[in-house]
């Protein structure tokens, strides 16, 4: 099964990648430059803390791409450009995966002979868009912090659900902490899909009994107010 991986190039996403080649050998990347922009700040909040964190956890799967990866990946602005389309149409994917790239449109939607799987960390019915997680801590709905693996289809975070999996904070747990478990659950719960989807050419999958909230990207201000509402909450445990 030949699989095309759409995302950005950062240490989570690669160990992302690395898993999901040893166990599907035909895999295509797709490395996505674009930035976010808002007219309010954005960071910083933890980043170097949080690489140091995933660094020292993701020891035992490489950072780096195997020469086999590398020779089948490519670089753009924005997936929905000229060169990435016409990259996927040559090498004909059975199915995309899209992980933390923009919007997908539907030219490249229309490419994937088995359709487009993507990969939400957050629980998609609550909290739909950019930093779900941390919308949930700062609504004070700890429960609603996980990940979602849906298909693709035509709206944002509005197709049917293939496997979902929640993260249950744990006393000592820092908010830099979530985007490496939420990073495993990811991979564990796709590679389960791709598996029943190489076996039985399809992946059942439910609609969701309701449409969860558009969250865009939080600002700086608020995810302080989430650090410090995670910060009482854990300490409560």
């Amino acid at each position: 099964m030949k699989i095309a991986i759409l995302t950005t190039d950062t240490d989570h996403h690669r160990y992302f990648i690395n898993r999901l080649h040893k166990h599907f050998n035909d895999v295509y990347i797709v490395f996505e430059k674009r930035k976010i922009k808002k007219d309010y700040k954005l960071g910083p909040f933890f980043a170097e803390e949080q690489k140091s964190f995933n660094k020292r956890f993701f020891k035992n799967i490489p950072s780096s791409l195997d020469a086999s990866i590398l020779k089948n990946t490519i670089s753009c602005l924005s997936v929905n450009g000229p060169k990435p389309i016409q990259f996927l149409e040559k090498i004909k994917p059975d199915v995309c995966v899209s992980f933390g790239t923009g919007i997908l449109r539907e030219k490249i939607l229309n490419i994937p002979s088995m359709g487009t799987i993507n990969i939400h960390r957050g629980i998609i019915e609550k909290y739909r868009g950019l930093d779900s997680d941390l919308w949930a801590i700062l609504n004070e709905d700890f429960e609603s912090i996980g990940t979602t693996v849906h298909i693709v289809d035509s709206m944002l975070d509005t197709g049917p659900v293939i496997s979902q999996k929640r993260y249950n904070l744990k006393k000592d747990d820092k908010i830099f902490h979530i985007q490496y478990y939420t990073t495993v659950i990811s991979t564990d719960l796709l590679i389960n899909a791709l598996h029943i989807l190489k076996e039985k050419g399809a992946i059942p999958a439910k609609g969701q009994d309701k449409l969860g909230k558009y969250y865009t990207s939080m600002s700086l201000k608020d995810k302080m107010i989430a650090l410090s509402k995670f910060k009482k909450h854990v300490r409560s445990l």
